[in-house]
């Protein structure tokens, strides 16, 4: 494979991603400075694939871990070429996606209109979630602004259909994929406690003020950033794409952190795992309490103001007691 068709104007990604890491990024650091590099190698990209055609009405988006900035090592690339309904982009496609093939990248993209992406979002949860966090990056930022304020607005324009979907959603993955504080080979991301918990309380609060609380903790951002910091040494140690931290790999990602050995990343990964569980347990059991009607309610309060409670997403004095009903 030549340099040019890894590359985009000298700019290896490979050496870019080995550098971040031979300086020591990791975490959250690592995984803002990795998608920054990733924006600045795409718009050139961008430009070339256009070969002259107008940049209004089309524009490429970051979506889903891109989007919020939180791309490890080895995650895959989410792109959508979002275009105008009329404006023919599939030159323009297929020019942007091989280089990123080219590059070693693993790559998710579409090719969309607004109103297909946002009967895409109201239709597919998965795609939602994406682009709840999504951001343009080179192109028409107004057409951008205007798709997915449309997803969003529709996200939250329906909150009992958002929630009841994502909590729904939730509880299943939980059944499936057990939890990171009690599995010696957690699933980083789909288990209890994971990084898709961060990821579903984020969605869950533009819809509901119940689940804010729990993603403004700090303890709910440090846990987060904890977890993020175990998958870019994962990725690095493993140097491919997993979430699952399996045990020939841990020795490896303790070091790579700077820890003593493996059981010490073990109790760090729980006390993180635990965390975040705790946050979505409780948050999610408000929440569907709070769909279920006021004959069902049964969060706890959580405590907003030294006389205030939040209790199922209303506020009260602290003394307020229940009905018996509930």
């Amino acid at each position: 494979m030549t340099t040019s068709e890894v590359s985009v104007r000298g700019v290896d990604l490979r050496e870019v991603r080995a550098g971040l890491l031979a300086a020591g990024l990791g975490g959250r650091a690592f995984t803002k400075a990795y998608a920054e590099a990733v924006d600045e190698w795409l718009r050139p990209l961008f430009v070339r694939a256009l070969d002259g055609r107008d940049m209004e009405g089309v524009v490429l988006l970051a979506v889903g871990g891109f989007g919020r900035a939180e791309l490890c090592p080895a995650s895959d690339l989410d792109l959508v070429l979002l275009h105008e309904r009329g404006k023919s982009v599939a030159e323009v496609a297929e020019a942007l996606w091989y280089p990123v093939w080219d590059a070693g990248l693993h790559l998710d993209h579409s090719v969309r209109t607004p109103r297909e992406l946002v009967t895409m979002a109201a239709k597919d949860l998965k795609v939602a979630l994406g682009l709840l966090t999504a951001r343009p990056v080179a192109g028409d930022k107004p057409l951008a602004q205007r798709a997915l304020h449309g997803v969003r607005a529709d996200w939250v324009g329906r909150p009992r259909t958002s929630l009841g979907r994502l909590s729904e959603a939730v509880r299943e993955r939980w059944q499936a994929s057990g939890d990171v504080a009690f599995l010696l080979e957690p699933d980083l991301k789909s288990s209890r406690g994971g990084l898709r918990d961060v990821e579903a309380l984020g969605a869950a609060a533009l819809a509901t003020p119940i689940a804010v609380p729990a993603v403004e903790e700090q303890a709910f951002v440090d846990a987060h950033d904890a977890l993020l910091a175990v998958r870019v040494a994962l990725h690095t140690v493993a140097g491919r794409h997993t979430d699952t931290l399996v045990r020939e790999d841990q020795a490896g990602v303790a070091a790579r952190l700077g820890m003593p050995d493996r059981q010490a990343l073990a109790t760090a990964v729980t006390a993180a795992g635990r965390r975040i569980a705790w946050a979505a347990e409780d948050t999610w059991d408000r929440i569907e309490s709070s769909l279920s009607g006021p004959g069902r309610r049964g969060g706890r309060d959580l405590p907003v103001e030294p006389e205030i409670v939040l209790r199922d997403g209303e506020m009260h004095p602290p003394s307020t007691t229940r009905s018996r009903s509930e």
